[in-house]
């Protein structure tokens, strides 16, 4: 059975972030007909199909946001390899074994 590692500070604040982005995005998300019914109700308000639009953008991107972060942390930590590992030592691990097989399938003339 694996040792379940802790997380560290930085790791808990992330996790919280991305707690808060996708329950807002969420929230934010279901509240949109109500808030778009309020703006249609204004005499001088023009462009609804913009704004809602944009309102949904929004919250797709809060909710993507969320969701990548408690990825990132979560999908993450449970990985031996890449746990210990800082995120730059990560990326040039990668990039050094992209470079080795790119060597390994193109060999010198």
């Amino acid at each position: 059975m694996p040792d379940k590692k802790k997380l560290d500070n930085s790791q808990v604040f992330q996790l919280l972030w991305g707690c808060a982005l996708l329950l807002m995005g969420l929230a934010f998300f279901f509240r949109i007909p109500e808030v778009m019914q309020q703006l249609a109700e204004k005499e001088h308000f023009f462009g609804t199909w913009y704004v809602r639009l944009s309102m949904y953008l929004v919250s797709i991107m809060l909710i993507g946001g969320g969701g990548k972060k408690l990825y990132n942390v979560l999908g993450r930590s449970s990985d031996p390899e890449t746990a210990d590992a800082p995120e730059s030592n990560r990326d040039a691990e990668s990039t050094e074994a992209n470079a080795s097989k790119t060597n390994a399938d193109n060999p010198p003339d």
